[in-house]
């Protein structure tokens, strides 16, 4: 039974639509690469690469809008970015 969705795969799932909560785990992520001795983390998780994201900052979800405020204000660089070939690569980037 350990492989059926439980509650605390709901929690943590929920919690990922809290901007807050969001944030830390993109924080948590980010940490990890500085670690390494890395400058640069990107994401297509936690609603990073969704297609809604395919239009002006002004008009991504409220949750993203949030997220990409919070990290600017640390004194990150955080974007969202766009790769065009025959599909779109939408996702975060984040450096310092």
């Amino acid at each position: 039974m350990s492989n059926l969705f439980n509650a605390k795969d709901a929690k943590e799932l929920s919690s990922l639509n809290d901007p807050n909560e969001l944030l830390k785990k993109v924080l948590d992520e980010i940490k990890e690469k500085a670690r390494k001795g890395e400058w640069k983390y990107t994401t297509r998780s936690y609603g990073f690469g969704e297609s809604v994201l395919y239009d002006s900052e002004q008009n991504y979800p409220d949750k993203i809008k949030e997220v990409l405020k919070s990290l600017r204000e640390l004194g990150f660089t955080a974007k969202i970015r766009l790769k065009e070939s025959q599909f779109v690569d939408i996702f975060l980037e984040v450096t310092w």
